[in-house]
Formats: C-alpha cells, structure tokens, sequence
C-alpha cells in the first residue's frame, strides 16, 4: 500500500506540470525530489544484490544528493557523475603524468644498453610507476562505465521512470529523463568502440554477480521448502558465499595494454622481426590530444605559425588545427597514426557532399593509405579528437612520414624484412 500510494503521489507530481513555462515550480521541485529519491532506493536496491560496486553506488548517491538539494534545477545527474568522476585537478594530473612516463619508457625501449644495473636504477622505476599509474586510472575508467551503465539502466527500467512513461501528460520530468538518458547512452556507445575489453569487463563481472546471487537464493528456497536441513544449507552456502566475496574483493578485472602490445596487435607489424620492431618504435612519437582538437585535415593554406627542428624531421604545429610532419621524402602526407587509448573521429566526403563519420578505437588506424600512396586522397575530411573515459584526450601513436619513406627505399635496396613489412601495410 505504501509503495502504491508513493506512485500515486509521484505520478499526480508529474501530470501538474504539463507546460514548463506555465507549471508550478513547487510541483516541478516535489516531482524531481521524488524522483531523485526512488532513483536513490534503486541504486541501494541492486547494491544489495550484488549488482553495483560499493564506490559506484556511493558515487551515485552523492550524485542524487547533489540534485536534491538543488531541486529548483533541471535534472543534472550525469553532469554531477562526470564532475566528481572525472572533474578534478588529480585525475588530470595522474593521466598527463602518465602519458610523460610512457613516452620516456618508448624512447628508452632498448634500456639494456646500459646493463642490468643501469637498467635496475634508472629504467625500473619509471616502468613500476607507470604500471602503478595505469592500474589506477583503469580502475577509475571502470568505475565510470560502472555508474553509466547503472544509471542508463535506472532512467529506462526503474520502477521511478516506468511510472513517468506511462503517463499519457506531457511532462517537463520526461523531457528532462530523455535528454540525462541520451548523454548517457552516448557516453557508454563511445566507450564501447573505444575499448570493447572493458565494456565487455564490466559486463562479466555483473553476470558473474548475478549468477552468484541466484545460486544462494536457489539455496535459500531448497531450505524453505524443506529439501535440505540447516547443517546442509550452510555447506552448500559456504562455497558460494566464498566466491562472491572473492569476486566483490577482486572486481572487475580489466588493464589497459601497453603500447608495444597495441602495435604488436597491428596486421602490419605482426610479421616484423624483434630487431626491425624496435626501430619502428624508437622512429615513432606518442602524442596527446585535446578533447575537440583538429588532428589533421585536408591542406587548406592554413599558415603555420612555428617550426619545432626535432630528430630526423621537422613538425610544423599550427593554431588550431593538425601537426603536419614533412621528412626528407618529398612524398605528400603526414605519416600513419595508431590509437593508443581514447576515441577518434574521422570522416569522409562523398562525391555527393555528404559527410560520414566513423569512430577509431584503441588499435585503430588512420592516415596509412594516404601514407603510402603520398598524396590526399579524395574525399578526405578533418579527423577530431573526442576523448576517453576520464574525458581526457586521446593518445596516438604518430610514424612520420620520413618514416614511410625510409621503408621503401630500404625495400627497394634488397632488405627482406623491410620488404615484407612494405607488403603488409600495402594489405
């Protein structure tokens, strides 16, 4: 009874405001405030059931409490997430301090020059710090997608948004549910191209939970309807109980690979000898983006403003849009990029004038045709940073085109290695 009244109350809530401009603001607050709160019980709910991590849920009910007291606002939920989340001076500060320590470890990749004890002083360090790093900033990507997903789920399939959508008045609450679920929506899209391993993670563990809780209930009613004894329902139970909370302990389990890892995933350099791999990678540069940044676009007479004389070639960085990268090959082009981490888009003119977007994930590639032929091909448009889960640029993994055109030359002087690699990109 009391929990059909509340929806009584809440759905009557929401029919007052069928005009935003005409509502009362009091019945708009008191729809929200309802609203917020059943969505509150909900998270509490599945976090009782295992289907929400302690951190994701608390993270959750700070958001839902930072939107009641300010209940006069629009629904502003994700906004309150991606703040707390993502928001703060210390997660962009480990995640530039990151991208710092592996472009250094890329550029001392052969660090056995020195011997092992070099190696121990000088090298070791900055690996252990970067590993320490990089497994706390994925555990904060995990939890990100965690509370997404949970908080799309809520807006959609909470008992709270059901009564709205099944109300047949208009209401400025439904509007405002829509719009929070499309940021949503858009955000857990984005970072299932940008690393479908994690999302996949995250959706092993809460199966995993689920599966777990299942089976002690299935205990529970063997014991209520007197198929098993006391003694025997704890010694099923116990092993169950075990596992659940090894898994809780453990979490979702996902890391984000290395940037050797990435590229040895490349069909082009899985054939490439260890030896010809190292000086591919010792020729290559890492290079962060900011969110929205124009990474490269078709020539358009933009005037460079600085030229920054770096080893082997020279990098003309312009205002506001891409780095073109000119070497000692007089081919047209600006090298082959690989992601890293973040997400990507890149777009293509067709002869109709319509513009299609594609999105690039960890190990995608973009610029390698342009790269080889040595000239813009038609049809080529701008490609734009968009960012990561932490709403961080992304990273990119950048071969000059000098590079590319070493690599011919040396296939056209004999080298079979080279040869084979030539052939490869060319697949």
């Amino acid at each position: 009874m009391l929990l059909m009244r509340r929806c009584q109350v809440f759905l009557w809530a929401c029919k007052q405001a069928v005009k935003p401009d005409g509502a009362d603001v009091q019945v708009l607050s008191e729809g929200r405030i309802r609203l917020v709160s059943g969505l509150k019980r909900y998270f509490h709910s599945k976090r009782g059931r295992g289907l929400i991590s302690a951190e994701g849920v608390q993270l959750l009910d700070h958001a839902c409490s930072a939107a009641v007291d300010d209940p006069k606002q629009r629904l502003n939920i994700w906004q309150n997430i991606e703040k707390d989340l993502c928001g703060g001076w210390g997660i962009a500060f480990l995640a530039h301090f990151l991208f710092l320590l592996r472009r250094y470890n890329v550029s001392r990749h052969d660090w056995r020059w020195g011997g092992l004890p070099i190696w121990i002083v000088v090298q070791w360090p900055t690996f252990k710090l970067g590993e320490v790093l990089g497994s706390i900033l994925s555990r904060t990507m995990l939890l990100s997608i965690e509370v997404a997903v949970e908080y799309w789920l809520s807006l959609t399939w909470s008992p709270q948004a059901q009564w709205l959508s099944d109300s047949t008045h208009d209401s400025p609450l439904r509007d405002e549910i829509k719009a929070e679920s499309k940021k949503v929506w858009k955000f857990i899209i984005d970072r299932e191209i940008e690393a479908p391993a994690r999302f996949q993670a995250i959706q092993s563990y809460r199966a995993a939970m689920a599966i777990m809780r299942q089976q002690a209930n299935f205990v529970e009613q063997l014991y209520s309807s007197g198929m098993v004894d006391e003694q025997e329902q704890e010694q099923l139970l116990e092993p169950i109980q075990a596992q659940e909370r090894r898994l809780e302990r453990k979490g979702a389990v996902w890391r984000a690979p290395k940037i050797v890892e990435v590229l040895k995933q490349l069909p082009f350099l899985q054939n490439a000898s260890s030896e010809l791999f190292k000086r591919l990678l010792q020729r290559g540069q890492l290079v962060k983006y900011q969110r929205g940044e124009v990474m490269w676009q078709p020539p358009s007479g933009m005037p460079p403003l600085s030229i920054h004389i770096l080893p082997s070639f020279s990098c003309i960085c312009r205002a506001n849009g891409p780095s073109h990268c000119t070497g000692d090959s007089d081919m047209e082009g600006d090298g082959i990029y690989v992601v890293m981490a973040g997400l990507i888009k890149s777009s293509y003119q067709t002869p109709d004038d319509d513009t299609q977007e594609y999105f690039l994930g960890s190990g995608g590639v973009f610029g390698l045709l342009q790269a080889l032929v040595g000239e813009v091909l038609p049809g080529s448009a701008r490609c734009i940073a968009v960012g990561n889960a932490l709403l961080q640029g992304p990273v990119v993994f950048h071969f000059p085109q000098y590079v590319v055109g070493r690599i011919k030359d040396r296939a056209m002087e004999g080298d079979k290695a080279v040869m084979q690699l030539l052939v490869d990109l060319y697949r």
